[in-house]
């Protein structure tokens, strides 16, 4: 009798058991599904980026030599304040002046010739006539040769272009070959016997002509043999003394034409893209302990790119960028500013991690808590990288965002209730 009573109270318990099982997960059946949640408060968004600029004089021009040759007299010194088109060096004029010579000679053996032949000129007259203009076309020739030593070495030590030195033995090859021309018409004159006349009365006139020319442009040249300035200011970076050589294109100085400071920085080209001149951009200036802050202006992007190595020995492509500070903080010629663009800002932003979206028919959308049940949300985003999306904050304002990872009987409708 006790076993059997022992044995309907084991039933008994068994069935209370599971009778409370089945209570119990029905009870939880109906309670709302417990999920981790967020609510983000709007703030002011910032995407930025720095690089390291350098403070620099404002306004500086640059000065370079329009003729080559050797410097006879220096007109400017460093620290000099000059004004706009006046004298920095005179080049030497000698090469110049002996042009000049030989083109007079030229002409006066041609004005004799020409008498020569109005009064019918004996074969002696015309071999002393042709002697002298052998002479000439030999002395040309010498001094191109002599030349054309001493301009190499300035080619060879970089002062000269190489293009003078092929100029110059141009111009060497056509004095030796009328050397020669010279010569055979003087052994014509010797082999015939009788004085060599020109048929055409005209020749002479031409060819004064020509060498008048050729000495009114020889003359100009020596008059452009002044280098002038082509700014007015405070001469920077002179150093030329007289008997220096200088050569086509060659900087010479810089003249500071205003003493403001400026900050020239250079921006990776995938960068530079995005700014344009107007743009407020912030420098920083490390003080000691502390960094001295203010703003500035993009005044001025370049327009071509420069190969740069960057302190981990990277060979980027930059533009050169020039920002003018906003006053208040004084800078330091040659100090280093580190310059902030912002790419992008926006006041009362809610930031997000991009893992809390997912694709939802054209675009994204989030999983909000919204009464007690789970909501789809699609949102707009103003503004995304690889890690972030940038909302409205006056949209998003109050929403409570259920966080992955989501529960997979997760639907939209269901009650859910934060934990």
């Amino acid at each position: 009798m006790k076993m059997l009573k022992r044995k309907w109270l084991v039933i008994l318990l068994l069935a209370v058991v599971a009778v409370s099982g089945v209570l119990y997960f029905q009870y939880q059946a109906r309670q709302p599904l417990a999920v981790d949640t967020y609510k983000p408060e709007p703030e002011t968004y910032e995407a930025y980026y720095y690089e390291e600029g350098v403070a620099k004089v404002k306004d500086k021009k640059d000065v370079y030599s329009t003729l080559g040759g050797k410097v006879a007299q220096v007109h400017v010194e460093e620290g000099q304040t000059i004004a706009l088109g006046a004298p920095v060096l005179t080049l030497d004029t000698a090469d110049l002046a002996y042009q000049l010579r030989y083109l007079q000679a030229q002409k006066a053996v041609l004005e004799g010739e020409q008498r020569m032949k109005a009064s019918t000129p004996s074969v002696s007259s015309q071999l002393a006539m042709q002697n002298e203009k052998i002479r000439l076309a030999k002395e040309r020739a010498d001094y191109l040769a002599a030349r054309l030593e001493e301009q190499k070495i300035l080619a060879e030590e970089g002062i000269i272009p190489l293009q003078e030195i092929q100029s110059l033995e141009r111009e060497l090859t056509q004095a030796l070959d009328q050397v020669d021309l010279e010569t055979l018409a003087l052994d014509v004159i010797r082999e015939s016997g009788t004085p060599v006349t020109v048929s055409d009365a005209a020749y002479y006139k031409a060819r004064s002509q020509a060498i008048d020319l050729e000495m009114q442009e020889v003359r100009k040249q020596m008059e452009r043999m002044v280098q002038t300035s082509n700014a007015a200011g405070k001469v920077e970076t002179f150093d030329i003394r007289p008997g220096d050589y200088v050569g086509l294109g060659q900087h010479l100085m810089e003249v500071v034409v205003e003493e403001t400071l400026e900050v020239e920085v250079f921006v990776p080209t995938d960068k530079v893209r995005t700014l344009a001149a107007g743009d407020a951009v912030v420098l920083e200036v490390k003080s000691g302990q502390q960094t001295e802050i203010q703003g500035g202006l993009v005044v001025e992007i370049g327009d071509k790119a420069q190969e740069m190595v960057s302190t981990l020995g990277l060979v980027e492509k930059k533009v050169s960028v020039k920002v003018e500070p906003a006053g208040g903080m004084p800078l330091i010629e040659g100090e280093a500013v580190d310059v902030k663009f912002t790419t992008y800002r926006r006041e009362r932003a809610v930031v997000l991690s991009r893992d809390y979206l997912f694709p939802w028919e054209q675009g994204e959308a989030l999983w909000l808590l919204e009464e007690g049940k789970a909501k789809i949300q699609p949102v707009e985003l103003l503004y995304t990288t690889s890690t972030i999306a940038v909302l409205d904050g006056d949209v998003a304002a109050g929403w409570e965002i259920i966080l992955p990872p989501y529960p997979d009987k997760l639907a939209e409708g269901m009650e859910v209730q934060g934990k």
